[in-house]
């Protein structure tokens, strides 16, 4: 293979050494990768030199060292930067944390293409690839002769284990692990094996971990897991490994007949959708898919809505905005080990999680992505059962409402209000009967006829009864509005100075935008 120091003698490319805190020559390269990616570690192999030009973390500090970390967790053998085309030198974030990490780091210049680089690597380890070639081979013919075993599927999962110096087995959607022990499977591994469609390979906590799809006549989604030391083979290897053994699992669950338990999943399945009594198989699959993230709502639970304050551009670039976000979130969380469940909604980002929430993202929060501020975030009430998750959601967006009509100039890059420091008027309606708030609520505010009057009336519950703010947002003059509110007052039968009235038209306002915002979130 070539190293670090041939590339560097090669005058052609013109590349130099930014950071090395180990010796060129001592640094071994397999082959040549550009990516661009905020998270390069799905698509990297241990040994790769990772090209990049820093597209992809663009001018925050903050991105630039998580993508360094990211790349290290992936044990790439060296990282070159390209100057010249969106950064005119090595961002210090990055060349520190390569350092912090111990990584080698090279300048490339703007006149040396990336395919230059590749070719130089490729030319060198084509005997290495050769060598890779004969031993797939040899991996794929002593796996074929799992088949012949009395259990081949326990046979392929021994015969993969034994190539990798690993633990193979195999995970369900339901959080069931066969073959090792259910902590075989870290938390954080869940989300990218659900969502991935081929063979992936994942480097954590100095793990790795080979996974693939397989399919099931149960009709719920299998993987095969290979986890051990990621120098027991190339990471080429493995993949190729694993491949071959995902290909024999696929022939063999054809090949035998369904299992009595299987066939009888199917059956209950089946009987279900006819039947049309959904709720309890719904409700057992979504607890085991909980359970399989780790996260127990008997012992509490908490949802929380983080939501960006809405911009002034294109829906499109809000929506950019929220991807972002959800991505910064995921990998903090599962940086610090939590259990939770995380979906984007048109709400905002949805977290679900135990322990103490409150505190966890009040530590994120100022370190998400500024392009994102100001953003609000709303906790609700802890629950003891899943079937109370919707209310502790819509105490986080009475919250986050709260937060929102606070906005002003002044408003930090983050905050945060949890259901517990609702003001009394909110708790209440959170804690009230939606039905009756609501038939209540409206019966008082329909007194007032026509929209003017109605949107007169909102404005002024709005600016805290200020009349000379009221006044401005309606671009009104003063005795306008105060004819405005005689005319309210009439329609009501009752006078706006009284606090009782106030109360009441306040409660009643709070049970409506409630009831909206549940039926637009669906919940």
């Amino acid at each position: 293979m070539i190293t670090l120091s041939d590339l560097l003698l090669r005058r052609e490319l013109g590349i130099r050494l930014a950071h090395s805190a180990v010796a060129p020559d001592g640094v071994e390269i397999v082959h040549a990768e550009v990516c661009e990616l905020p998270d390069p570690r799905p698509w990297l192999e241990a040994g790769t030199l990772l090209l990049m030009t820093g597209v992809g973390v663009g001018h925050s500090a903050h991105t630039q060292r998580l993508f360094v970390e990211r790349a290290s967790q992936a044990d790439v053998a060296a990282i070159g930067f390209a100057v010249g085309l969106v950064h005119a030198e090595i961002p210090p974030a990055v060349i520190d944390t390569a350092r912090r990490l111990e990584i080698p780091l090279l300048e490339i210049p703007p006149g040396t293409p990336f395919r230059m680089l590749t070719g130089a690597v490729t030319e060198q380890s084509a005997p290495f690839e050769l060598h890779v070639a004969q031993r797939g081979l040899s991996i794929q013919s002593y796996l074929m002769e799992a088949v012949a075993a009395d259990e081949p599927e326990a046979e392929v999962l021994r015969r993969l284990g034994s190539l990798l110096s690993a633990t193979a087995f195999v995970a369900d959607d339901s959080g069931a692990i066969e073959g090792a022990s259910p902590a075989a499977l870290p938390d954080e591994l869940w989300g990218p094996l659900r969502g991935s469609k081929g063979i992936g390979l994942h480097h954590l906590r100095g793990r790795r971990y080979v996974t693939a799809p397989i399919s099931s006549r149960a009709e719920l989604r299998r993987w095969i897991v290979v986890v051990g030391d990621p120098a027991a083979l190339p990471d080429r290897l493995a993949r190729q490994a694993l491949q071959a053994g995902e290909r024999l699992m696929r022939l063999i669950d054809r090949a035998r007949p369904p299992r009595p338990a299987e066939a009888r999943a199917v059956r209950a399945e089946i009987a279900d959708q006819l039947l049309g009594f959904r709720t309890a198989p719904e409700r057992r699959l979504l607890a085991g898919r909980i359970a399989a993230l780790g996260l127990d709502v008997a012992e509490g639970a908490r949802v929380a809505l983080i939501c960006a304050a809405p911009s002034s551009g294109s829906r499109e670039s809000d929506s950019q905005v929220a991807a972002s976000l959800f991505a910064e979130l995921e990998a903090h969380l599962s940086g610090e080990g939590v259990a939770f469940a995380l979906t984007a909604t048109e709400l905002g980002v949805i977290a679900i999680a135990g322990g103490p929430l409150h505190e966890r993202l009040n530590r994120i929060g100022p370190e998400l992505p500024r392009q994102a501020a100001p953003m609000s975030c709303g906790i609700g009430r802890r629950v003891l059962d899943i079937d109370h998750l919707p209310r502790s959601l819509a105490d986080a967006r009475f919250a986050a409402e709260q937060l929102r009509a606070r906005l002003n100039e002044d408003t930090p890059d983050w905050t945060s209000l949890a259901y517990e420091e609702l003001d009394l008027a909110t708790a209440l309606v959170c804690d009230g009967d939606p039905e009756v708030l609501e038939a209540r609520g409206d019966a008082l505010l329909e007194r007032v006829v026509g929209a003017e009057l109605h949107e007169t009336l909102l404005a002024y519950l709005d600016h805290d009864l200020d009349i000379p703010r009221t006044a401005a947002f309606l671009h009104l003059h003063a005795n306008s509005l105060r004819y405005r509110l005689t005319r309210v007052e009439e329609q009501l039968g009752m006078p706006l100075r009284h606090p009782g009235t106030i109360a009441n038209l306040y409660l009643a306002v709070l049970a409506r935008r409630s009831s909206n915002g549940s039926r637009g979130s669906g919940g």
